[in-house]
């Protein structure tokens, strides 16, 4: 007995008949001292622990599928509608066309069960068998001679290890396994001894690829991508700031729109990278898609054409952004231009979002991780950008203060030109001094002393005379001869109006 991988192998050689289990059918095949000299046997029962079908192979190359010599083998806990047949495997894919019935079949004294989740199938063979395609004589395995006139069966010095795949699924059907439910080994007939085929570093080699295209993709929808669109809408927090003149291609423009060009390109050449990874043979070996590695149904299913629909918008939102964008001043098509740009750019984001996550089903499905270690940094990282938006756009709506109603400036105005003394007026309205309150240059000329006027009137000018001058006109004076602040430019805009 032999464990490897997600099996276990028993056998026994060279007997004229396999043992009794419960899995080889009551009357089996006796063989004959003859045959036994010239062709050797060799009995199997190979246990799977998905409760789905196993699979043994004798394989010209351990760690490569084809070309192989197969006995796959499924059967329910009932034992209702069990299954085992002998197929030649010569290419990735196997259905009923592979499968060799009558006397092509190479393999006899087939039988599966199943107790549990533990599938049991049991074959037995000839060592030399020239029907076996890839593996036509096996006597070396068990130190027999090849030369069929040898009348001894311990002519070889040493055995040659068994080459053989293994392959586990959890459901009853011929559907490709998942890339981790396989794998291949050399087999020690005499010693009873496994070792892992070094032709398994393709497996390896991919899981890599495989994280890094995962890593790739999320860093990109998860960060930079989604991030981006955070400087445009809260520019607020910069305050119009601006880059330094000499920066190449970017001085003097506004620091939101910079951030936010910086982050798309960051993120789309990660896209681009992590879509190139997924689509390369690092990670689809001889042309084998995406879609051929999960089992037919559910989400996982979705997860190549997703990725391409995503890439394509993504590609198409970078062309709204840079080919098809008008001038600032382009009035209503601009206004288009920005609305079609924001809905394309949240819905990319949110299928991407969904296509990582479902991205995280399959590699966990493939055995590279366990499905929260991915989805665990996804989702922290979608709901810290949702809650920082969030909170933002309150923390934004709060600082904005609200204006100040015409009706009630102008009363307020008007109250204030029915006094006998304007002390705001004529204060900062003194002689020597701007309309900021501060002292002006030597020499300037002062309204005169006796005259009554002060600043509210002047900035009026020529639209009324003395006290008399309208609420609006005296509220836009004054709208005008204050400080700038977020009130009065408040009050301003309501004068104006």
């Amino acid at each position: 007995m032999a464990q490897q991988g997600e099996v276990t192998v028993h056998w026994s050689a060279n007997t004229a008949s396999a043992p009794a289990n419960p899995c080889t059918p009551a009357a089996r095949m006796v063989l004959t001292a003859a045959q036994l000299m010239s062709s050797g046997s060799l009995h199997m029962a190979v246990q799977g622990y998905m409760g789905g079908y196993v699979a043994i192979s004798f394989a010209a190359s351990p760690g490569t599928m084809f070309p192989g010599d197969t006995v796959l083998g499924w059967a329910d806990a009932a034992g209702t509608s069990p299954f085992i047949g002998t197929f030649h495997v010569t290419e990735r894919s196997l259905d009923e066309s592979n499968r060799l019935t009558g006397t092509a079949d190479w393999a006899y004294d087939k039988g599966v069960m199943q107790e549990g989740s533990v599938t049991t199938i049991c074959f037995s063979r000839m060592l030399a068998e020239p029907r076996a395609f890839a593996s036509p004589d096996l006597r070396s395995t068990v130190m027999m001679s090849t030369d069929p006139t040898a009348l001894s069966t311990t002519a070889a010095t040493a055995a040659t290890p068994l080459g053989l795949n293994w392959a586990v699924a959890s459901w009853d059907a011929l559907r490709e396994h998942y890339p981790r439910n396989r794998g291949g080994f050399y087999l020690d007939l005499s010693a009873g001894a496994a070792a892992p085929a070094a032709d398994n570093t393709w497996v390896q080699q991919r899981r890599g690829w495989v994280i890094a295209h995962g890593v790739l993709m999320t860093v990109a929808w998860v960060f930079f991508l989604p991030l981006g669109p955070f400087f445009p809408a809260h520019r607020w927090l910069l305050r119009g700031a601006t880059a330094p003149p000499q920066w190449y291609r970017g001085g003097g423009k506004q620091w939101w729109f910079l951030g936010h060009v910086s982050c798309q390109w960051i993120g789309f050449a990660l896209l681009v990278a992590g879509y190139g990874i997924g689509h390369s043979a690092h990670v689809h070996e001889r042309g084998r898609t995406q879609s051929s590695l999960i089992p037919p149904g559910g989400a996982a299913k979705a997860h190549n054409p997703l990725g391409n629909a995503v890439m394509i918008i993504a590609f198409v939102q970078v062309l709204l952004a840079h080919a098809t964008r008008p001038a600032p001043d382009s009035g209503m098509r601009r206004r288009v231009w920005e609305i079609g740009h924001i809905v394309v750019g949240r819905c990319v984001i949110a299928l991407a979002w969904a296509q990582v996550l479902i991205g995280a089903h399959v590699a966990a499905g493939e055995g590279i991780g366990r499905f929260w270690q991915w989805a665990g940094p996804m989702i922290g990282g979608m709901a810290t950008l949702v809650l920082a938006d969030l909170s933002l756009r309150v923390v934004g709506a709060r600082q904005r203060e609200p204006a100040t109603p015409l009706d009630k400036l102008s009363a307020a105005t008007d109250a204030d030109t029915d006094k006998p003394e304007k002390p705001h007026y004529v204060e900062l309205g003194k002689a020597g001094e701007t309309s900021f309150g501060t002292t002006g240059a030597p020499g300037a000329s002062a309204p005169h002393a006796g005259s009554g006027r002060g600043l509210g009137e002047s900035l009026v000018g020529a639209g009324g005379g003395g006290n008399g001058a309208s609420s609006t006109a005296v509220a836009e004076g004054l709208a005008r001869s204050r400080p700038a602040s977020a009130a009065a430019a408040a009050v301003a805009a309501v004068s104006e109006a």
